[in-house]
């Protein structure tokens, strides 16, 4: 059971911040109702235009999985209910979060090549950026 005890540790390389009651805890994830590309290093969708989810409430598991984003991507204040999966997300332009909400969150092996905000934003359980990218 998830508790509001937060901790950080180093897992394989990786940051994972749980809001758990152990280290390693792992919440359950349920399956992806609603994909917005294939979890996959090798395909995603590609956003040529600004893509803009300001507000957005993704109240299933959502995958912007090897997605790329090629113009600004704002999610300010979108909320994610489930689990959000960025792994291999392409970040060329801006990436605004800010006052986003997640539950469960990963970026692993995101690249973010402009100014990138998760400002005031907030994570109840788990969160993993391993083998970022910036610049």
């Amino acid at each position: 059971m998830l508790s509001r005890r937060s901790f950080l540790y180093l897992a394989g390389g990786c940051l994972v911040v749980p809001v758990a009651s152990g280290c390693g805890a792992s919440p359950e994830i349920p399956a992806p109702i609603f994909h917005v590309a294939i979890d996959s290093d090798d395909f995603g969708a590609t956003f040529s235009a600004e893509a803009d989810f300001s507000g957005t409430t993704f109240s299933e598991p959502v995958f912007f999985s090897g997605a790329t984003f090629s113009a600004k991507a704002s999610f300010s204040g979108a909320t994610f209910s489930a689990s959000a999966v960025f792994h291999s997300a392409t970040f060329s332009a801006d990436a605004d979060f800010l006052n986003a909400t997640f539950e469960d969150a990963n970026f692993s092996r995101a690249t973010f090549s402009a100014e990138t905000c998760f400002c005031k934003a907030t994570f109840s359980a788990t969160i993993i950026f391993c083998d970022l990218t910036f610049g």
